[in-house]
């Protein structure tokens, strides 16, 4: 009988510390699988980072290829569920804007988009500007930017600093939001529909529907010396197409 009350006792603390190892090795093969991401995440931040700062001290584009893109929700007002999302890229100096729509806004979904939205584009690109939304700031965009023939710099908006993004921002005003308004686009079976309709507005937009550009933003100061008002002065409206021309770097 004291045998057999050995044996039990010994049987579960042998149960026991198998049940400890296991649990060690689980928690040891979640903290590495956490560190890698951790390491990934960062490797991203400080490359978007460093590039952030060059484009931002840089100024202007000089020729076309410099890009913004965004994306806008078409959630009705309500952010539950699954639903479409208008994805824009813009060229911030000729304009040229490509609209394509994403499911849920998902990384691997951004990737797909961007990168057929990429493809529209009459000229090679050279750069890519995000705000900080995980849609853009993850390994799949990432690695997408990279492994590209003609890599594409990519950076991002400093967070709260919605200018940093200007030219797609005011595209998700007049081209998304003009034409989805606020509607809720929540059917994935309209996919097929939604990247018809993307297209063809993106067309019409590039082809025949003429865009101005800031030139010049000189603060005005009122009868008391304050400078409340500004002077904006734009040059000649033109189509993204005519400015694309004129560019010369039409492929």
């Amino acid at each position: 009988m004291q045998d057999t009350v050995v044996e039990s006792a010994s049987m579960k603390n042998e149960m026991s510390r198998k049940a400890t190892m296991e649990y060690v090795g689980v928690k040891r093969r979640a903290y590495s699988v956490l560190k890698s991401k951790t390491a990934k995440t960062a490797a991203i931040d400080d490359f978007c980072r460093s590039r952030a700062a060059n484009a931002l001290a840089s100024g202007g584009p000089c020729v076309p290829g410099d890009t913004q893109v965004d994306t806008v929700a078409l959630c009705g007002g309500d952010m539950g569920g699954s639903f479409f999302w208008g994805l824009t890229v813009t060229d911030r100096l000729t304009q040229w804007a490509e609209l394509r729509g994403v499911w849920n806004r998902g990384a691997a979904a951004t990737k797909e988009s961007l990168a057929d939205a990429v493809s529209a584009f009459p000229f090679p690109l050279t750069a890519l500007h995000s705000d900080s939304g995980m849609e853009f700031i993850n390994a799949h965009v990432l690695g997408y930017a990279r492994d590209r023939a003609r890599p594409l710099a990519f950076t991002r908006s400093r967070p709260g600093n919605k200018n940093d993004n200007a030219r797609v921002e005011q595209k998700n005003a007049s081209v998304v939001r003009e034409y989805f308004g606020y509607e809720r686009i929540d059917r994935l079976e309209l996919k097929k529909d939604m990247d018809a309709l993307c297209a063809k507005i993106s067309l019409y937009n590039n082809l025949f529907r003429p865009c101005k550009r800031i030139v010049s933003k000189t603060k005005r100061p009122d009868a008391h010396g304050f400078a409340k008002r500004y002077d904006k002065r734009y040059d000649k409206p033109a189509t993204p197409l005519d400015r694309a021309a004129a560019s010369g770097s039409v492929v």
